[in-house]
């Protein structure tokens, strides 16, 4: 019985999390159009960002019906980035951490072989 239970809460927190998400789209769309700003479909999508243990799995994708009875689709992404920093859906900055590394030692390397340059003046 706990388990049916269990499986059926965590049933109706998943709707009620994606008719408010879908919520939130929708109102950001139509106050969008009220302001005479266009939004591409296309390019737009969302993250979802808890930790891993909290996420709740849905379809990569979710369909939003404005009020003329045009339905959009907005895509799901797991990892964006922002302006050079890495953003996760699991909000975890390993991934963040690994790339500011790399990205470190590759400017290392290039200084590396521009001061050790023979002929150059120290």
């Amino acid at each position: 019985m706990a388990m049916t239970l269990d499986k059926k809460i965590g049933k109706e927190s998943k709707t009620r999390s994606e008719e408010k998400l879908k919520e939130v789209c929708k109102n950001f769309l139509v106050t969008a159009e009220k302001v005479n700003l266009q939004i591409n479909p296309e390019k737009s999508k969302y993250m979802e960002v808890k930790p891993q243990e909290e996420r709740i799995e849905r379809n990569e994708n979710i369909l939003i019906e404005l009020n003329e009875g045009k339905i959009i689709e907005i895509g799901k992404v797991r990892k964006y980035n922002y302006l050079g920093t890495i953003i996760t859906d699991i909000a975890d900055e390993n991934e963040e951490i690994e790339a500011r590394l790399m990205k470190g030692n590759k400017s290392a390397g290039a200084l590396y072989n521009i001061l050790s340059a023979k002929g150059s003046t120290q």
